[in-house]
This record gives C-alpha cells, sequence and structure tokens, in this order.
C-alpha cells in the first residue's frame, strides 16, 4: 500500500512538473500611429538613455536601461536610421539639443516592467516591458507610441536573467513604431 501511494504521488508531481515546463511565454505587442505623419526612412534620431528597470522587491535592475539603449540602437542602426545618443530625461529637455544635432526624431523609451524572479523553484515568472515615444523634432509632437511585454514559462530548469529579453523587447516594440518586420528570435 505504501509502494502504492509513493508512485502516485511521484506520478502527480511529475505530470504538474511537465505541465509547468510546457506553459509557452507570453508575449503582447500595442501601440500604432498616433498622427498622419509617416517616418521618414533613414532619418537621424536623437535616441535618449533608457532608465534602469525597476523591480518591485529589489530596486534597480542596474546597468538594463544602458542595455536597453544600446539594443535600440543597434536595431535603428540595422534598418538604415543614423542614431545621435542623447542624455536628457525627457523628450522635452531634449528638444533644443535634438535641433542643434539636425534630428528628425526624439526616441524616448521607458521600461513599463521589469521582474526578475524565475528560478528553478521559484514558480514566478520573469516579466519585462517597454513603452516607446516617437517625437517630432523641432516641433515636439508626440508621433507615434509602442509598447511591447514579455512574460516568461512559470518554471525554470536553470536561472536567467530577465535581460535576455532585451533584445526581443527593442526589436518588437521599434517594428510596431517603425511598421517593419521583426529581426530577433524570442527568447525563453
Amino acid at each position: 500500500m505504501i509502494k502504492f501511494k509513493a508512485w502516485r504521488i511521484a506520478l502527480v508531481v511529475g505530470i504538474s512538473v511537465a505541465c509547468v515546463a510546457c506553459a509557452s511565454m507570453h508575449r503582447e505587442t500595442i501601440g500604432g500611429w498616433m498622427g498622419a505623419q509617416p517616418v521618414i526612412s533613414g532619418a537621424k534620431i536623437y535616441v535618449l538613455m533608457t532608465p534602469d528597470g525597476v523591480e518591485r522587491e529589489e530596486g534597480p535592475a542596474i546597468g538594463s536601461g544602458a542595455a536597453m539603449t544600446a539594443a535600440l540602437r543597434e536595431q535603428l542602426i540595422r534598418h538604415g536610421y543614423t542614431v545621435v545618443p542623447g542624455k536628457e530625461t525627457s523628450a522635452e529637455l531634449a528638444l533644443p539639443a535634438a535641433t542643434a544635432a539636425q534630428t528628425t526624431y526624439i526616441l524616448v523609451s521607458t521600461p513599463t516592467e521589469w521582474e526578475d524572479n524565475l528560478t528553478e523553484w521559484s514558480g514566478k515568472p520573469d516579466r519585462a516591458g517597454l513603452f516607446l515615444e516617437l517625437y517630432e523634432v523641432p516641433s515636439g509632437q508626440l508621433l507615434s507610441t509602442a509598447k511591447h511585454r514579455v512574460v516568461s514559462s512559470t518554471s525554470a530548469w536553470v536561472s536567467r536573467e530577465t535581460d535576455r529579453f532585451i533584445p526581443e523587447l527593442a526589436d518588437q516594440a521599434l517594428a510596431k513604431l517603425f511598421g517593419w518586420q521583426p529581426t530577433v528570435a524570442t527568447q525563453q
């Protein structure tokens, strides 16, 4: 009788682990054109520094903002845009410098979510989100917004960092913002 109960418990645990391991990632991209003006292909874009993502219980994920900014710049350059780095914290503050640099647009990126929870045993998924705003220079008019969010599966065989989502977040959000096809493979 004891052997039978142990076998049933092992079976239930095994099936539960298999079901959790098969859970897929949740991805969501939202956004689109807010204005009627199309983005000029190959334009010069003033790209502001992305702030670090902030975890609810652990505070800022130091370096995540710099990594996100680098990924955004890389994608823009890959698609033929000229990138001018900016250090300002908002489009309004960046407008004089962007005008002086003779750029056409200002790109503002904001992490909307950043949670590095997933471990082998936690059962809590990693989450990351990015919100983009594209402004016209010199008017400062908001032209377009886009958002992308990733939630990992609820299990892992090894711990992984939320930073693994950065290439996908940059690619998917920019693809929605500019209307091009995403090029980066999704990460688990």
